[in-house]
């Protein structure tokens, strides 16, 4: 939900998960809206990171709204902590655009089919199963999952 998070100890940043997940019970479904394929790059317009992307942005809802507000108070703080700048959205696939990148509109199409191939409409309403607290130092590669709660 929330990107740019910064604590000065992951101690900290697992209290404040912790007080959303002990208040947070359920999230809202989300309906597939559109297909995206972006980039971002580290201090250009806010970009905090160098990333090429493609995801399915999801339409949201006040219902989305109310519970992402709640989030917001009881996890603070972040470089990109404004208010109405969250997109819902699942990405398919990432990329470092500085070394080799591979992303076009090719790899996008394909990511589509794979998800269509399996029977899957990408617009289909998406249940949220649960919240994950992840770290997201470093490159793509060096992420890695501090916790999850499934609802």
């Amino acid at each position: 939900m929330f990107y740019g998070v910064k604590y000065d100890n992951e101690e900290t940043a697992l209290k404040y998960f912790h007080d959303v997940t002990n208040e947070i019970k359920s999230f809202p479904p989300f309906r597939g809206n559109g297909i995206v394929a972006d980039v971002e790059r580290n201090g250009v317009d806010g970009g905090l990171m160098n990333m090429v992307w493609t995801e399915i942005s999801f339409k949201c809802s006040k219902e989305h709204t109310a519970v992402v507000d709640r989030c917001r108070e009881l996890f603070p703080g972040g470089e990109t902590y404004q208010p109405n700048c969250w997109r819902p959205h699942l990405s398919l696939g990432y990329d470092n655009p500085n070394e080799g990148c591979k992303m076009n509109m090719s790899t996008l199409a394909a990511s589509v089919a794979a998800v269509e191939a399996k029977g899957e409409n990408v617009f289909q309403e998406r249940e949220i199963d649960g919240f994950a607290l992840v770290d997201m130092n470093g490159d793509i590669s060096e992420w890695r999952v501090i916790e999850e709660i499934m609802f």
